[in-house]
C-alpha cells in the first residue's frame, strides 16, 4: 500500500477557490485522521463553505488582503508571487480532517476548500490517512 495519495489539479485564474471535498468522499477511508498537504508554497488549503459566492468572496478577499503591504523583498529576485507566498502561509497548507465510519466527520456545511492564489497552474495535494485505535 501506498503511504501517500496524490492528487492532481489545474487551476484557470491567478486567484481562484475550488471545492476538492469529493476527492475525499469517494472512498472509504481508517478511521482516525486525513493528513491533507498541498505540495505549493503559494496555495493554500482550508476548511468552508462552497459556493459561487462564498468563493467569490474567497478570491477577493485573497486578492486584496495584504494588498497595500508592499513593496516585497522577495519581488527583488522573484517578482510577482511574494503576496501569494504570504497568504498561503497565513492561511495554512495543511488540513487534518477527522474520519469516523470510513468517512469524513466534519460539519454540516464544512467543504475543503482548495485557494490558488499564484495560477493558473497545475497543483498537487497529497493525503496521508493516519488510523487511531478506538478512545471508547
Amino acid at each position: 500500500a501506498r503511504a501517500m495519495l496524490r492528487f492532481d489539479l489545474s487551476t484557470s485564474r491567478r486567484t481562484q477557490a475550488i471545492d476538492v471535498t469529493h476527492l475525499f468522499t469517494q472512498r472509504e477511508w481508517p478511521d482516525g485522521l486525513l493528513l491533507v498537504s498541498v505540495e505549493h508554497t503559494t496555495a493554500a488549503i482550508f476548511l468552508g463553505e462552497s459556493g459561487s459566492e462564498m468563493f467569490e468572496d474567497y478570491e477577493r478577499v485573497a486578492a486584496n488582503l495584504i494588498e497595500d503591504y508592499g513593496p516585497w523583498q522577495h519581488e527583488i529576485w522573484n517578482p510577482g508571487n511574494a503576496q501569494s507566498h504570504v497568504l498561503s502561509s497565513f492561511i495554512g497548507g495543511q488540513l487534518l480532517l477527522p474520519v469516523t465510519g470510513g468517512r469524513l466527520d466534519v460539519g454540516t456545511w464544512q467543504r475543503v476548500i482548495f485557494l490558488e492564489l499564484d495560477g493558473p497552474r497545475q497543483r498537487h495535494i497529497a493525503v496521508a490517512s493516519m488510523p487511531t485505535q478506538s478512545l471508547g
